[in-house]
């Protein structure tokens, strides 16, 4: 049997940590998105020591990064069984926020989770059709880490 691959936003979070590290230890493929690459390479190190785990550079409030992250995820691993979505802003934040900023905190949680369900869908149903992706979307090279 072929081991499930699941990505995980914010993976440098302690939640994020915690998921992945578990997902692991059940024999879970686990792809890393976040924006520390430094958490995100000593998260990978230690669980490849017992399991499987690949990082990838991810900013949730981008659609092209979510879409890069995507792609890539699949192009090295396969289809893409799972996404956790562990990331957001904590609401302690908003009480030192501007108005602004607190538009942001609202708007983060909700907002990338709608793009990466909807990117994924896209994929998705280009994957059901062959010859309907657009060449365009394999242009992204893997940088992934060990």
């Amino acid at each position: 049997m072929s081991r499930k691959l699941v990505l995980i936003t914010d993976s440098g979070s302690a939640i994020g940590e915690a998921i992945a590290r578990h997902l692991a230890s059940q024999g879970y493929k686990v792809m890393l998105g976040g924006r520390s690459l430094d958490r995100l390479a000593a998260l990978a190190g230690a669980i490849t020591r017992a399991g499987s785990a690949s990082y990838q550079e991810l900013d949730v409030t981008s659609r092209g990064s979510l879409r890069a992250f995507l792609l890539i995820a699949e192009a090295c691993h396969g289809p893409i069984d799972a996404l956790v979505d562990t990331a957001g802003m904590p609401p302690a934040m908003a009480a030192v926020l501007a108005t602004q900023g607190i538009a942001r905190v609202l708007h983060v949680p909700t907002d990338h989770a709608l793009q990466a369900n909807a990117i994924a869908g896209t994929i998705g149903r280009a994957l059901e059709q062959p010859g309907t992706i657009d060449p365009g979307l394999r242009r992204f090279r893997p940088a992934m880490r060990a």
